[in-house]
């Protein structure tokens, strides 16, 4: 895995945060709710306690949140390969609001660079791959629920075909800079589940992510999560290379708080993937481990 496939993976699956749906947890959690599809793969496991408030983004007319997203992964294919830290500043603007309160989201990548860490290979030999990056723009439409639509992005630097292609990718996963929101009010203590099928570098797999509410003062509230990452036996095909790909499992933890009037964040997730692939007659037992930190830039 290339390590500017490395950034996108982290910016895809970061916010990932979903659990399978499972029935004793839904019956313990002792809710009139409990089990309860809403819509859009939400599913409500607990409202929470006294008083409760309906979560909803309602971010105003030119508000600005810089973000940095840090990365490390440490990748085992046989070979044990840390990589360098990976970090991402982004500015996520609201162009425009809807008379129905749908934001329209402008989001720019100003810097992409690295930094060392033991272990790993020298973060200067990644400049040049990570420059590519830095300007590209992606829009979206946000909407008070958490949900985007119309996602794109543009670049004006001439990038690889297969760079291009997982940026493109990214913009289909731009739900990962907001969190999905029951539509029903909740406290602390809520519980809700939300899946997502997603495609990444030519594998298909699905995350589901547990969600609980452990602190809300006005707009902002935080939450921990658990994610699991399943995906079936697939055929992927990369740089003209078959692989047979089975046994995809996946699993992690995270936390975080969320501003809902200004779309500020931060939080951290660690995230463990493995998978079985075989080309031919080579096959590699591959092992991931990620951690992602979020953090509000002035």
């Amino acid at each position: 895995m290339k390590p500017i496939s490395l950034v996108l993976t982290a910016v895809l699956v970061m916010a990932c945060n979903k659990e399978p749906a499972h029935s004793q947890e839904a019956e313990a959690a002792g809710s009139a709710a409990a089990a309860r599809t809403i819509k859009d793969g939400i599913e409500i496991l607990a409202e929470g306690a006294q008083p409760r408030k309906l979560l909803r983004y309602a971010v105003a007319k030119n508000t600005h949140s810089p973000i940095e997203i840090a990365m490390d992964m440490d990748l085992d294919a046989g070979i044990k390969n840390i990589a360098p830290t990976l970090v991402m500043v982004m500015d996520i603007g609201v162009d425009d609001v809807t008379p129905d309160g749908k934001m329209k989201l402008h989001t720019s990548i100003n810097d992409v660079s690295a930094r060392d860490r033991p272990g790993a290979a020298s973060a200067a030999m990644l400049k040049g791959q990570l420059d590519l990056m830095t300007g590209t723009t992606m829009t979206a439409t946000l909407g008070p629920d958490g949900s985007l639509k119309d996602a794109a992005f543009e670049s004006s630097k001439k990038m690889p075909e297969a760079m291009r292609d997982q940026l493109a990718g990214v913009t289909g996963n731009l739900d990962r800079i907001a969190l999905p929101l029951p539509s029903v009010p909740v406290g602390v203590g809520a519980k809700w589940r939300a899946s997502k099928s997603v495609a990444q570098s030519g594998m298909n797999v699905t995350t589901v992510t547990t969600f609980e509410v452990t602190k809300i003062d006005g707009d902002v509230f935080s939450y921990k999560t658990t994610v699991s990452i399943t995906g079936p036996d697939q055929q992927v095909t990369m740089g003209g290379m078959t692989t047979q790909v089975s046994g995809i499992a996946g699993s992690g933890t995270g936390e975080g708080t969320v501003d809902l009037g200004k779309l500020a964040m931060s939080g951290t997730q660690d995230v463990h993937f493995a998978a079985s692939m075989a080309a031919g007659d080579d096959k590699t037992e591959l092992k991931t481990s990620m951690k992602v930190v979020m953090t509000p830039k002035s």
